[in-house]
């Protein structure tokens, strides 16, 4: 009787996170279409994006560190956060973190380094705007297809590991013209966390092997 009631409760609480999903996406939609679909901003399928999209919403202008959008996740019981929503920055959608050496969005110094927030809906990201049409040696239609196809045998450039999806990974650091063909590699979720948070720079070797450059300290 405990166990009915048990499963009773989690299918109710289910279905509730999933009713209160789908009322933050149409929001979120409605006010995409108000004010960002007309600068181009891209509104995101399901999955990862739309979901780390949702959590900044529904906590719009408020920080948000990692581990507490990995705490949203889990209430919702969506699939694992993957850590990766700097990267809607890229699609148009004004946020601001406190990585210091982030550029794809602003800075903000009130920040820790680890928090990330939706500014605002109802601008587009500004330092996309301003290099939307500057970008230069963007990856084209088929590029990263033909790079997937270049690692197929060796699966993520850093760690080796096969994943059925991959980041595209940097190997030189730089704005938004680091998109160049040539400098993107297939990389894992973590090694492209790990790469990001320590601002790393990787050179190729001939067996498609992706190593972090040692700097020299000055003494």
């Amino acid at each position: 009787m405990f166990l009915l009631k048990s499963i009773y409760i989690w299918q109710n609480t289910k279905m509730i996170c999933n009713l209160d999903l789908s009322i933050l996406k149409h929001n979120l939609k409605k006010d995409w279409e108000k004010y960002l679909k007309q600068h181009g901003v891209k509104f995101p399928q399901d999955g990862q994006r739309l979901n780390g999209i949702l959590c900044l919403y529904e906590n719009l202008g408020t920080p948000l560190s990692q581990d507490e959008m990995i705490e949203w996740f889990q209430k919702r019981n969506l699939p694992e956060y993957d850590r990766q929503i700097r990267h809607i920055a890229d699609d148009g959608w004004y946020i601001i973190g406190g990585n210091t050496r982030a550029t794809r969005y602003k800075v903000s110094l009130d920040l820790s380094y680890a928090q990330i927030c939706l500014k605002t809906i109802k601008e587009p990201n500004p330092l996309w705007s301003a290099g939307n049409l500057k970008r230069k040696n963007f990856l084209e239609a088929g590029d990263w297809e033909d790079i997937l196809e270049i690692f197929k045998d060796r699966g993520c450039a850093v760690c080796g590991l096969h994943f059925n999806n991959y980041d595209k990974g940097h190997l030189l650091n730089g704005a938004f013209d680091s998109y160049n063909k040539n400098n993107i590699v297939p990389m894992c979720s973590s090694c492209n966390n790990w790469g990001q948070m320590y601002n790393l720079e990787f050179k190729l070797d001939k067996n498609l092997r992706a190593r972090p450059i040692i700097k020299k300290r000055n003494v």
